[in-house]
């Protein structure tokens, strides 16, 4: 037979498949040369591929098979691919859906409609179908837990007997009816489901109506089946079921959370109760339903047919195509109801034809005898082997094509360095995987290391796209997964950096922030002078009203008094020496020149000293000197710096708080040495009072000692004058009290500008040049 076949090429595949190419494309399967085989058996045994089966031409001359095991024929008209599919396709005359039952031995039997009222029987075994016989149009078909087929239509309930029917009319009161759906219960009666008239029970030759169960609603019932102990489950619109267990009728509703719409397949056979409707899938636990969603999309919509094996897998036929649950994620869902389940489909793209059957007749997905799945659609009829799902292990080789950007389009070369010009900011990466098995499910995720914290999901898309890039340097890795999800975790890669422009380098990063914290510092600097001068205008003000006030004193009462003091002094003059009140009147006048003399002498400090640039220290060192001579402390007074004019009421604040602290240290540190030191800082003015005595309690310092108001008082003082006291202190290691009291506020003169103050105030060298030292020791001991 082979050798009468003009062939024009020939092919030996890797599971042993011959094909021959020539006019058409043959296939012989393996071992069918060794067998020996008639002529008319080898001829069956071809598998014949012309142009009526979507061959591109007639004359094949090459043939290919590539690293996936994928078939390719290069035609007159193009190139052909022949893929191993899970779904295989029965080759059978229908113009409708056919109405399927499970035989024995793996054969299945399948009622097609017909143009007129007749339709056909087809009884199909491994792929083929063995007979092909006229019989009544029947719309649904069933297999008993006995064995028997049953099947069902206009003309009456039939049973095949022996290859012939059976045929029970239907209740009279139904002649004429489609019939929906067919069960069996424990005791042997049918229970059919009639369009637009009801459930009716046969039993004995007899029909009634919902077998007499009242409680039952007075529906046709879309599906129905019998669980393993006999149990009957009827599925109605509307989210309704009823379970029929003898003569108890049990309802449910959306108020057991069954939520899938029009009921539409039940499977009940296993150890779980499955629902299918036109929105989506329910599983019964005993007490009420639970929705099962999927992780990708709602593949459970418009459930026709609904399996579950012997193994435990789940079969639904519905809008998507065939969906395959494993047992495995049956168990997560069963013992998880949020849990969403991953799925398998299969779809227009593994060959299944057309779509689902969604009315009649139902179910549209049956299991034989031999664990094979078969479907009938509207298109046709196929099947699955569930033991023998093959699978595609190879992962795809990952390619990138090519980076653009810009219009330009720049080859992607791994082991160079990409690099893009200044300014580069959006992209388009062009990238692929090597699957030619179902090209359609390769899956891409990737990332762009430097950019994108996780990998992106990309789905079948083959471009990146980015945006709002900025400079650096990237890589960018792509990995992807074949049709059955099998993953090329290795992938490709593509380095490639982008220039800075001068405003995106880190110098000039550097360099604005530098910019800021100057900025900063001027507006600190300016609002510190505007305080400053606040500050000192209030002290200002407080000076000439202090001058003012010794204005008046001295123009006014002074002279008022001294004028007093010369009228009584003539007065006094003229009283005789030796009169009494000569005495007296002397002893008053002398009184009222001491007056006078305090008296100028406030008016005095009232209007300052004209030498504020040395008497701090001295006036310091003066009142240190009179606490030493009552105590036996060794008093040490220096000057730093260059010596400044103060403005007066900084020099009286000053002079008061360092005397409080000099009090302290006399009196209470039980000192053997303590310092003073002024100095005269660019920045501010420092007083400090230093002992070596006892120190301060850290509560007393912090708090104050109960009754006195010293510290309190020092730190008032200095806030007057917008100073701060820093007192550190330890016990048993002495005190230090320093004031420290801004340069702006301090020197009468402000001090010098541009940028030699500048470099004074930050280089140590210069600081070290404009000091100057004195020292002024006491250590005379009383």
């Amino acid at each position: 037979v082979i050798a009468s076949i003009g062939y024009g090429a020939l092919l030996f595949d890797r599971d042993g498949n011959l094909w021959l190419g020539g006019s058409a494309v043959r296939r012989l399967a393996p071992g069918a040369l060794d067998a020996d085989l008639s002529d008319e058996e080898m001829a069956h045994q071809i598998e014949v591929f012309q142009e009526k089966d979507g061959l591109t031409g007639s004359d094949v001359r090459v043939f290919l098979e590539d690293r996936e095991g994928n078939i390719w024929a290069c035609t007159s008209n193009g190139v052909d691919r022949f893929t191993r599919s899970n779904v295989v396709r029965i080759p059978v005359p229908q113009l409708g859906a056919a109405a399927l039952v499970a035989g024995e031995t793996g054969a299945v039997w399948a009622a097609v409609e017909s143009p007129s009222d007749e339709g056909f029987l087809l009884e199909i075994r491994d792929g083929i179908v063995l007979s092909n016989r006229r019989i009544p149009y029947f719309t649904h078909g069933y297999r008993a837990v006995d064995g028997g087929i049953w099947f069902a239509g206009t003309q009456g309930l039939a049973r095949l007997d022996g290859g012939q029917f059976v045929v029970t009319p239907l209740p009279e009161q139904a002649r004429n009816a489609q019939v929906q759906a067919v069960v069996r219960d424990r005791e042997g009666a049918m229970w059919v489901s009639l369009v637009r008239r009801g459930v009716f029970r046969l039993l004995e030759g007899q029909w009634t109506l919902n077998g007499d169960l009242s409680s039952l609603p007075h529906l046709p019932a879309i599906v129905e089946t019998a669980d393993a102990r006999g149990n009957l489950w009827l599925g109605y619109t509307n989210n309704r079921i009823a379970r029929v267990d003898g003569q108890t009728v049990q309802l449910y509703g959306a108020g057991d959370g069954l939520n899938v719409g029009n009921i539409t397949a039940i499977d009940a056979r296993r150890s779980h109760i499955w629902i299918g409707g036109e929105m989506g899938l329910a599983r019964f636990d005993g007490r009420g339903f639970s929705r099962v969603t999927s992780r990708s999309g709602d593949p459970f919509l418009g459930i026709s047919g609904l399996v579950e094996t012997a193994a435990g897998d789940l079969w639904l036929y519905g809008n998507a195509g065939v969906v395959h649950v494993t047992p495995a994620e049956v168990a997560h869902a069963v013992q998880d109801p949020a849990y969403r389940v991953h799925c398998e489909v299969f779809d227009y793209l593994d060959g299944v034809p057309g779509a689902t059957v969604q009315l009649r007749p139902t179910p549209s997905a049956i299991e034989g005898s031999d664990g094979r799945l078969w479907f009938g659609s509207y298109s046709g009829i196929f099947s699955i082997d569930a033991t023998r799902i093959r699978r595609n292990s190879i992962p795809p080789p990952v390619t990138i094509w090519s980076l653009s950007s810009r219009g330009i389009r720049y080859p992607a070369v791994p082991a160079n360095d990409l690099r893009l010009p200044i300014n580069t900011t959006n992209l388009q990466i062009e990238y692929t995987a090597g699957s030619l098995t179902i090209p359609e499910r390769v899956r891409f995720r990737y990332k762009l290391e430097g950019s994108d914290r996780d990998w992106q999901d990309a789905g079948s898309r083959r471009d990146a796209f980015y945006t709002n890039l900025g400079p650096g340097r990237f890589t960018f890795r792509v990995i992807a997964s074949n049709n059955d999800g099998v993953w090329n975790d290795t992938g490709a890669w593509l380095s490639f950096s982008i220039a800075p422009a001068f405003y995106q380098t880190k110098w000039f990063y550097a360099l604005c922030a530098l910019m800021c914290l100057v900025l900063l510092v001027a507006l600190y600097k300016i609002r510190l002078r505007q305080v400053s001068a606040h500050v000192r205008g209030r002290l200002e003000e407080r000076l000439a009203e202090r001058e003012r006030i010794a204005r008046e004193l001295h123009d006014t009462l002074l002279q008022g008094i001294q004028g007093l003091v010369l009228r009584f002094q003539a007065v006094a003059n003229r009283i005789p020496a030796r009169e009494p009140a000569r005495a007296q009147m002397e002893r008053a006048l002398e009184r009222a020149d001491q007056v006078l003399s305090e008296g100028r002498e406030r008016v005095k400090d009232l209007r300052g000293s004209i030498d504020a640039v040395a008497d701090l220290p001295e006036a310091l060192a003066a009142a240190g000197n009179h606490l030493a001579i009552a105590h036996p402390t060794t008093l040490r007074a220096r000057i730093e710096g260059t010596r400044r004019e103060l403005h007066p009421i900084v020099r009286e604040e000053a002079l008061l708080i360092a005397r409080e602290a000099l009090a302290n240290a006399f009196l209470h540190a039980d000192a053997g040495q303590i310092e003073i030191e002024v100095s005269y800082g660019e920045t501010a003015l420092h007083v400090r009072v230093r002992d070596d005595g006892n120190g301060i309690d850290p509560h007393v310092l912090s708090a104050g000692r109960p009754g006195h108001w010293g510290l309190l008082g020092m730190r008032e003082r200095a806030k007057k004058i917008q100073a701060v006291v820093i007192v550190w202190s330890r016990v048993g290691s002495g005190t230090e009290v320093d004031l420290r009291v801004p340069a702006a506020m301090a020197y009468r003169k402000p001090l010098g500008a541009g940028p030699r103050r500048w470099w004074r105030a930050l280089s140590p060298v210069g600081s070290q040049e404009c000091t100057e030292t004195q020292d002024m020791t006491n250590e005379s001991r009383p």
